[in-house]
């Protein structure tokens, strides 16, 4: 996804709740204007109006299976705040060569970093111009016109009854389906000129107790300024 080709990546689950009766919900989006959810369970957002998250719950700790271009990797999201601190680890294994790889994100910046080799960039984080990081609480007919989505109905997946979406840009040549519960994507099956990308969550923990430190740079890492940071503050000089 193509920092990390996260989020569905973005972004979620042999989830530890049981199924109650259907249930409708309203959430917020950061225009005022609303959209609706539906879960099987009797979780109601509170996240304010002035928040800058894209999840309608406020903390999560969600493990996924996920497959690019053929690689398997074991995925974990942690995110805080409803998504305004989120962080992702990728660890895999693709014949005998090992990759970890984790994305911070927080204060308006993503930061990418390579684990093994201890070096990471820091980029402006801007999700709102991304077709694989989309904010399913906001949803406009603008922006699904852009990505050529489409509203597919619900489909129940793992306990939840879940907002199905198609999409299918031409730019980018991303096709495929999210299944998305409370904002989050449980599962993302797209392919991007071709090459196919499969995440798909399989446990959730809305009780987790999150740390703070997993927000922070990892000791020993070094963290250099994406291109358009550095452009940024030589127009400010």
């Amino acid at each position: 996804m193509k920092r990390i080709c996260f989020w569905t990546i973005l972004a979620s689950i042999s989830v530890m709740y049981s199924c109650n009766s259907p249930e409708k919900g309203t959430a917020e989006s950061k225009d005022d204007k609303k959209t609706e959810q539906i879960t099987n369970e009797k979780i109601v957002s509170d996240r304010p109006a002035d928040s800058k998250g894209k999840f309608l719950v406020k903390s999560a700790a969600i493990d996924f299976d996920s497959e690019i271009m053929g690689m398997k990797q074991d995925m974990l999201m942690i995110i805080d705040k409803y998504g305004e601190l989120s962080f992702i680890e990728m660890t895999g294994n693709l014949m005998g060569t090992k990759s970890h790889n984790i994305s911070i994100i927080k204060d308006g910046f993503e930061y990418t970093i390579d684990m093994i080799k201890k070096k990471g960039q820091k980029l402006p984080y801007k999700a709102e111009s991304n077709p694989d990081d989309i904010d399913f609480t906001a949803l406009t007919s603008e922006v699904m016109k852009k990505f050529n989505m489409k509203k597919e109905g619900t489909e129940e997946f793992l306990g939840k009854k879940c907002d199905k979406y198609s999409i299918d840009q031409t730019t980018t040549k991303m096709k495929g389906i999210y299944l998305v519960w409370m904002g989050i994507p449980l599962k993302t099956d797209v392919s991007v000129a071709g090459m196919s990308m499969k995440i798909i969550a399989k446990k959730i923990d809305l009780d987790a107790k999150i740390s703070p430190d997993k927000f922070e740079i990892p000791q020993g890492v070094t963290i250099t300024e994406g291109p358009i940071e550095k452009k940024e503050q030589a127009k400010k000089k």
